[in-house]
């Protein structure tokens, strides 16, 4: 759930002026300076969630309002609440995510978040190709003799091998290469 960067500074501006506030003021309640509120007012600059929860609670409205989704301006409530604690879960999340794994990674999961089964399950199977692959890798594979033949047999549905089912893949894989260890051992007479 993200901040409307074209609603929420109308919103903002709207509240402040029912209220008589002003930059000066709300930056003193925030513990920020006139200028960080005179950019979230001109959609400038994004505040934090604890900023919206503050913002909410002073002026007595409901947060998910004041971000720009289409719910009562009524005040806080348990619901809303709810809605901040979720929220500040979620970007704290994010923000591992993106520090452990990378920037592109909170994408990806919420690329992968909107696949059905099927598509989460060849989703999996061609990021592991790509683990067997040098070029992708952060550290190069320590197995040179790896067979890419039996990965490729194993990864595309070419071979007609692998079924949809992903936790019958498993199996399927390993009657793949047992039958290609066979075929090795053929050939090598």
């Amino acid at each position: 759930m993200d901040i409307n960067k074209d609603i929420f500074p109308k919103r903002l501006k709207q509240v402040m002026e029912e209220n008589n506030q002003t930059t000066y003021t709300i930056a003193e309640l925030l513990h920020l300076t006139p200028a960080t509120i005179s950019r979230y007012i001109n959609g400038q600059m994004s505040p934090k969630i604890t900023a919206i929860e503050a913002l909410a609670i002073h002026f007595n409205i409901n947060p998910a309002w004041l971000m720009g989704y289409n719910v009562q301006k009524e005040s806080l409530t348990s619901d809303s609440k709810y809605f901040v604690d979720y929220y500040r879960k979620e970007q704290n999340v994010k923000k591992y995510i993106t520090e452990t794994y990378g920037k592109n990674a909170v994408e990806l999961l919420q690329d992968y978040s909107e696949l059905n089964d099927t598509g989460k399950f060849e989703a999996n199977k061609r990021v592991r190709e790509l683990t067997y692959v040098d070029d992708y890798l952060l550290s190069p594979i320590k197995d040179k003799d790896i067979d890419f033949e039996i990965i490729d047999m194993a990864a595309h549905d070419d071979y007609n091998a692998i079924t949809e089912d992903p936790f019958n893949a498993i199996d399927d894989i390993k009657g793949i290469l047992k039958k290609a260890e066979q075929q090795r051992k053929n050939k090598g007479k």
